[in-house]
Formats: structure tokens, C-alpha cells, sequence
């Protein structure tokens, strides 16, 4: 039924929409009812999302880079799956040792003030391991556009289970302890069922072919895992450093709940790119390989218009209504102070959907070392900045250092492609977009404050809505979205 790239990828949005919509809902109503418990869910997320990549020891990058010259008729792929689950078993073991040897040391740094919360570090572990082969599992499924079940079970089903577990801890039917098992129930479940499916689809290639794994096919394999560990390793740092620092400068859990509800509403803004990488991801390897320029460049231009008509609209919309997004909710005036991390975590989100699929073009040919050079140097800065900036400006300032380090590397491989490859993701259309976009965002913005805030977001939202689609579609700014709308329109004639 959802057997093409583009429809995998339309519903995987749509998926990703109602995900957000549950988690919008949950931050206004539920999660500021207990900010610690909330603060306290979102840093062992954090913290496992933070670890996971160190577990897969690159097997993820492998997954979809190496996956070409596995891959045969007979769809047993000479047993690839099993040969990268391999690679995060043997992570899992490494991960667990070192964890075992340095959690108090490491745990020293994350030290709150109230100790019933700090007890819970340690579930840190297997969260991470649970984590990492879900994300395993949804990459290698990328390979053959399959990304609707994952998406229910790796991203949507949290949406459900978090609210409702400290949802039930506020009307106190469920203890702290039950909450975090619940956490860690919920990945179980998605990591099983994931398998089961994998299994269902290519159950092949869960028998490793030994042969297939000469000498010379493993080393460069494990000179190409090497460093997609390091470069994994800025990439951790640059993506959920700012939780981790903000937790040990700023001890208090209430601090991350503010900060995550402004970078939650951030990832609504960069919800469209989820879907549209894990589609295009499997093509940037395919036309790498097979010296597809022509093809790699459109693709490279179309995604980049995509990703910044959707960026443009969902950042402005979400700006415009942040005023009446803090009226709405039952604790507004203390997440009010998070005001500016929306504002950067947004921009940053923007900068990098606009500027395309720079790391998977770099990453998936010849020159992918240097994705990891300017990685591990991103976030190492990416450390430094938080360091300072946190304590000068507090959780905004953990929001603009992000701002500023993902600048400087979309601009550095922006540049990069440009010089490598000869190709380029912008046109003329891109600055209308940005014109279009700050117009239509004024005019909807000066709608008069004072009314019910649920009006008003409506009011605005349908004014911001009115006069961006039509101008985009009219003027054909991004050729995709403009077919897209076309294919639509004919089915609802019933064409």
C-alpha cells in the first residue's frame, strides 16, 4: 500500500505530526504539573540517546554505507544484518564495562538536589543499550524505504507512553521507580517488535555468511567504523551536550523541563527532515557509487527547497504563537523564561534542514573522514560554548551555542560539497522563500493580543497559513511540494 519512497515518506511525517501534536499536548497540560519527573524522564533520555552511537561502534553508518556490496538477489545480503548486529553486541558488552568501572565517577557531575532522582542514573545503561538497537534496526531498514513501523515503534509510541506514565505518577497511581521502568518496558517492547519485523521482511540475512568477510573487507570496513565512531562522537556532543551540561551547571531538573519543552518544540520544526533523510539516505549512497552526478545533484537541490519551505513554515508558525502557547499552559510564567531557546534551537533547526544533505553526501563517499574531522571539532567547541555560555545566559545560552556551532559546520560542509562536488542546494527561489516567509509572518503576528489564546494561535495560524501555501504553489518555489499538491488535488476530483 505504502510501497514507494515518497508515500513511505509522507506517512512517516504525517506519524511524525501526530507524535508531535500528543507531545505539544502533553507539555501543555501534563508535564508542568511535575517538572522534575519530567526533567528527570527527559535526562536519562538524553543521556541514552547521548551513549547509544558509542554502543553501535558505527555499525548504524556501515548499515547504509556498506550495505551496497552485501547486498544479493537472493536477499540473504551474505548475512549483513547479523554481521552489524555483531558489531553492536560486541558495543553493548564494551559499553557495559566501561559503565560498570566510571558511573561514579560519572555520576558525580550530575548530582541534583534531590536524591530520590539521582538514584536513577544508573538506569542510564540499559536504556542506552535498548536505544541503540532500535536506532540499528530503523537504519538497516532504511535500505529498503521501510520506515513506517519503525516510526510507530521508535518514535510514536513514546509520545504515548511518557505522558501517560507521569501522568499516572500525578494522579499517584505509580511510584518514580514504576516511571522510569515504564520508560524502559516501552523501548523493549519497540526493540522486539522491530526485530520480529526485520525478521518477517529479511529473514536471510540473519544468517552471516563468514566467507563474504575476507581480511581486506573487514579492515576497510573497520577503518570506515573507526571513524564514524568520532565523528559520531562531535555529533553527540553537538546534538545533546546542552541537556547533559545544562544538568551539571544548572543541578536542578526543573531547568531541562524548560529546556526540553523549547527543543521539543524545536523538533517539530526539524520533523520533516526525519522522514525525508531516511528516504533519501539509501539514493546519496546509490548515485555516490554508481557517479550519478546529475542525479545527486537534484536530489541535493530538491531536498534542500523541501526542507526549507516546511522549516520556514513550521518555525515561523510556532514563533508567531508562543505568547499564547504560555497562557495555555498551567505552570507558563516558568517556561516563559525559555523564550529565547526556541528562538535559537529554531534558527539552528532552519540553518541545517536549509543547507541539505551535506553530511550524507560526505559522509557516504570517498571524503566521509573529513565529516568526522569537522565533528569531533564542532563538538569539542560545541563543550566550550556551553561551558561559558550556560553560565553567563543559562539554558539560552545552551541553546545559542548550538546555534552557533551548527552555523559554522553547515556553512564549512556547505562549502565543502560545493568544492568536491561542483553542486550547490540553493536558487533564487530560496531567498523569495525566506522574503515570503518573514512577510506573512509579520502580518499574521498583528493580529490583536488579549483574546482567548486558543482563538488567537487559531486566528494567527490561519492568517500565517492563507498567505504562505497559495504563494508557494502558485509560484512553483519547490517543484516537489508543487507536485505533491497537484497529485492531491487530482485524487480529491477523483481524477
Amino acid at each position: 500500500m505504502f510501497n514507494s519512497p515518497g508515500k513511505q515518506s509522507i506517512v512517516r511525517i504525517i506519524i511524525s505530526i501526530a507524535g508531535s501534536i500528543i507531545g505539544t499536548l502533553s507539555t501543555l497540560y501534563i508535564y508542568p504539573l511535575d517538572m522534575e519527573l519530567h526533567g528527570l524522564a527527559m535526562f536519562l533520555l538524553t543521556a541514552s540517546l547521548m551513549f547509544a552511537p558509542f554502543i553501535l561502534l558505527g555499525s548504524s553508518a556501515v548499515a547504509i554505507n556498506n550495505y551496497p556490496e552485501f547486498k544479493s538477489d537472493d536477499r540473504k545480503d551474505n548475512g549483513f544484518l547479523s554481521f552489524i548486529f555483531g558489531i553492536y553486541i560486541l558495543g553493548c558488552v564494551l559499553f557495559a564495562l566501561i559503565f560498570f568501572f566510571g558511573e561514579q565517577w560519572a555520576s558525580s557531575f550530575f548530582q541534583s538536589k534531590n536524591a530520590q532522582y539521582d538514584r536513577y542514573f544508573y538506569y542510564i545503561l540499559p536504556l542506552t543499550i535498548l536505544q541503540a538497537g532500535c536506532t540499528l534496526t530503523d537504519v538497516y531498514l532504511n535500505n529498503f524505504t521501510k520506515i513506517i513501523i519503525p516510526a510507530l515503534l521508535k518514535e510514536f509510541l513514546l509520545k504515548l507512553t511518557l505522558p501517560l506514565l507521569i501522568g499516572l505518577h500525578i494522579l499517584g497511581y505509580i511510584s518514580i521507580k514504576v516511571v522510569v521502568w515504564g520508560l524502559l518496558t516501552n523501548y523493549l517492547i519497540a526493540l522486539v517488535l522491530m526485530l520480529a519485523y526485520t525478521y518477517f521482511l529479511r529473514k536471510q540475512s540473519f544468517h552471516i555468511d563468514f566467507k563474504f568477510l575476507t581480511k581486506e573487507r573487514l579492515k576497510r570496513i573497520g577503518g570506515y567504523s573507526l571513524f564514524a565512531i568520532l565523528g559520531v562522537f562531535g555529533n553527540q556532543l553537538v546534538v545533546y551536550i546542552d541537556t547533559l551540561m545544562i544538568k551539571a551547571i544548572l543541578p536542578d531538573f526543573k531547568f531541562i523541563s524548560v529546556y526540553n519543552m523549547h527543543g521539543s518544540l524545536a523538533n517539530f520544526i526539524n520533523m520533516p527532515v526525519v522522514a525525508i533523510i531516511a528516504v533519501a539516505s539509501p539514493f546519496v549512497a546509490r548515485y555516490l557509487s554508481e557517479k550519478e552526478d546529475a542525479k545527486l545533484s537534484r536530489l541535493y537541490q530538491s531536498t534542500s527547497t523541501v526542507m526549507l519551505v516546511l522549516g520556514a513554515f513550521l518555525f515561523t508558525g510556532i514563533i508567531i504563537n508562543m505568547d499564547s502557547v504560555y497562557q495555555l499552559m498551567s505552570n507558563g510564567e516558568a517556561y516563559q523564561t525559555g523564550y529565547w531557546v526556541i528562538v535559537f534551537l529554531g534558527l539552528s533547526k532552519l540553518i541545517d534542514m536549509a543547507t541539505g544533505l551535506n553530511s550524507q553526501i560526505i559522509g557516504y563517499s570517498a571524503y566521509y573522514k573529513y565529516n568526522f574531522y569537522a565533528l569531533i571539532i564542532l563538538g569539542l567547541s560545541n563543550t566550550i560554548l556551553n561551558f561559558f555560555l550556560i553560565h553567563t545566559m543559562g539554558i539560552s545560552g545552551a541553546a545559542l551555542a548550538t546555534l552557533i556551532s551548527l552555523s559554522l559546520f553547515n556553512l564549512f560542509k556547505l562549502f565543502f560539497v560545493k568544492i568536491k562536488f561542483g553542486i550547490w542546494p540553493f536558487t533564487i527561489k530560496d531567498i523569495y522563500i525566506i522574503i515570503l516567509t518573514i512577510i506573512c509572518g509579520i502580518l499574521a503576528y498583528m493580529v490583536p493580543e488579549g483574546m482567548n489564546p486558543y482563538i488567537q494561535i487559531l486566528i494567527r495560524s490561519v492568517i500565517f497559513t492563507v498567505l504562505f501555501w497559495p504563494v508557494v504553489i502558485y509560484f512553483d518555489m519547490s517543484p516537489k511540494i508543487t507536485a505533491v499538491f497537484i497529485s492531491l488535488k487530482r485524487k480529491l476530483k477523483g481524477q
